[in-house]
């Protein structure tokens, strides 16, 4: 029996076929919202066709300054087999003037195209149908992405290979950008794939979220330098309906435990359990699920150990 591909279940998903255009046509004018970027953006992904139904989790943690332009921070975080992997900086995003999703220190990138600025084409937002560029470059292969067809709420990519390696086309590694989501939909080859399962984009949450996954990315680090001294700082703000943010300082590395327990001690929520580098850290915890009450949240870090209360009113 033929395997059915991740581009297969996505295209039933999406259940409406995705229009194409002529290359002389071009998209409406409000492309940035096929790659919304905004703080606190979340986006959850299921992948297809693996063994165990595992995620990939990314939310944008901030912004920086990188040669006098703003760039967005994308951290993330994976499961595997049901475990959950180390949370890792993608890099850091932009749409620049050409509307181009461009990048600085991106995960994956092998030599592929650039602006005159440096930074890594990943997606045109606005080109024709047929436009390619270079993704990747092997030492006997080149990978280009193509604009496969555009529509007012869809744009779609495929690769294409010259060299040693893979096949001219590849339909079933396509990547799809959908308006107000950013990317829905990433094949890897041979029916494997992520799909979109859930987001909040500009504080509108959609689909299915896993609070435990999000509440892991929902870590921002203020400040790298070391601080003086170990510091948990009172959740602000306190009262809080749902959501606060806890502030703690790190004077060295080590695995950090940041967990709320209700008032006889039942564990709650966890909102770090990571390796973390020293320097300044704040994290939002989201209770919209627990009732109004006195909480505890304790922070455990390089033998040290510090809990604090706070108070939800709904």
């Amino acid at each position: 029996m033929k395997k059915i591909t991740a581009l297969e279940i996505f295209l039933v998903c999406l259940s409406l076929g995705i229009p194409k255009v002529s290359e002389a046509q071009m998209i409406d004018t409000t492309l940035t919202a096929f790659f919304p970027l905004h703080v606190g953006d979340y986006w959850e992904y299921e992948y297809i066709n693996f063994i165990f139904p595992d995620k990939r989790c990314r939310r944008i943690i901030g912004e920086n300054l990188i040669n006098g332009k703003k760039y967005f921070a994308i951290q993330e975080v994976s499961t595997t087999y049901g475990f959950l992997g180390p949370t890792t900086l993608m890099g850091h995003f932009r749409i620049n003037d050409s509307m181009m999703v461009v990048g600085r220190n991106t995960s994956g990138f092998a030599g592929g195209d650039t602006t005159t600025e440096g930074d890594e084409i990943i997606y045109k937002l606005n080109e024709p149908v047929g436009s390619r560029w270079v993704v990747y470059r092997w030492p006997s292969t080149t990978e280009y992405r193509k604009v496969s067809s555009v529509s007012d709420s869809t744009l779609h990519y495929v690769p294409e290979f010259e060299g040693g390696y893979g096949q001219p086309t590849d339909t079933d590694n396509s990547a799809f950008l959908e308006k107000h989501k950013g990317l829905v939909f990433a094949g890897y080859g041979m029916g494997l794939g992520i799909v979109l399962k859930g987001s909040i984009i500009n504080g509108v949450r959609s689909g299915t979220i896993t609070d435990s996954l999000y509440n892991v990315l929902s870590v921002e680090q203020t400040n790298a330098a070391p601080a003086r001294a170990f510091v948990v700082s009172q959740n602000y703000p306190n009262p809080f309906n749902p959501s606060t943010t806890i502030a703690y300082q790190l004077t060295a590395a080590g695995q950090v435990r940041l967990k709320v327990f209700d008032l006889v001690g039942r564990e709650v929520a966890t909102l770090v359990d990571a390796r973390q580098n020293a320097g300044s850290y704040r994290v939002q915890f989201n209770a919209n699920k627990l009732s109004s009450g006195v909480y505890f949240y304790r922070l455990q870090a390089n033998g040290k150990i510090e809990t604090k209360h706070m108070t939800l009113l709904k």
